[in-house]
């Protein structure tokens, strides 16, 4: 199971820091937040840097990429301003 972890927003829809998924790609798991937490929680999830194992996975081939059992998956939201 790949780990997930929540940081900012996304975690008031979650009600979670982490959990564990049974999911075999980053796209898998977008789908299971979007079926699990509704499609607010998705939208902010798809806005979010994707990150897996501390590397930037937000292409659309990184959505496709395998999971081993021992993957991290985070969720860090976009911050800007200037």
């Amino acid at each position: 199971m790949a780990r997930i972890r929540y940081i900012g927003d996304i975690r008031k829809f979650t009600n979670t820091q982490s959990e564990e998924m049974n999911v075999h790609t980053i796209s898998e798991i977008l789908k299971t937040i979007r079926l699990k937490y509704g499609n607010e929680a998705y939208l902010v999830a798809k806005r979010s840097h994707i990150l897996m194992n501390n590397e930037n996975m937000t292409s659309i081939l990184g959505l496709y990429q395998k999971l081993s059992l021992e993957d991290v998956i985070i969720f860090v939201p976009v911050c800007g301003g200037g």
